[in-house]
């Protein structure tokens, strides 16, 4: 198993490189039970198990990142139909924390807004920049997790008042 972990991250890295939008430890995941699962229908007549574990496992990914392409969701009608949003109210609701917070997401020279602005929106992309956020309030900024949390609480709420 240790002999094959090298080519194995080696695959996903090379897959996820051109798809960061999709979460890396769900292709180390789909590569690691494509391996499991193989090991029955080798045959070693064919070809080497590296060799053979290549195409299974790249094919795998490949055939896996379309079909989380294809799961992307659209903006539902009754968003569009919505009445304006009022950033000054919004943020005149939040903390100072909580407003930094803010302007994380939104600033376009932030690394989080940079990395999710061509991104395709799935149904994991909340949790993802929930994550992402979280990791660089608390390395850049250190931000303790109750006081993320606590601002997490207070834009929530600030959004279900408008």
């Amino acid at each position: 198993m240790e002999k094959y972990e090298k080519l194995i991250r080696y695959l996903v890295w090379k897959m996820w490189e051109r798809n960061k939008w999709i979460d890396y430890r769900d292709l180390i995941q789909e590569a690691w039970l494509v391996f499991f699962s193989i090991k029955q229908s080798y045959n070693s007549e064919k070809s080497s198990f590296t060799t053979y574990l290549y195409r299974c496992v790249k094919n795998h990914l490949f055939n896996y990142i379309q079909k989380e392409k294809r799961t992307v969701k659209t903006i539902p009608d009754f968003c569009k139909e919505q009445k304006p949003f009022n950033l000054q109210l919004f943020l005149s609701m939040l903390s100072e924390e909580a407003k930094f917070v803010v302007d994380i997401l939104l600033d376009p020279a932030s690394a989080l807004y940079t990395r999710f602005k061509y991104t395709k929106y799935t149904n994991e992309s909340p949790q993802m920049i929930r994550r992402e956020l979280k990791a660089i309030l608390k390395h850049d900024y250190h931000y303790s997790e109750q006081k993320i949390d606590k601002c997490f609480q207070e834009i929530r709420k600030a959004l279900t008042v408008l």
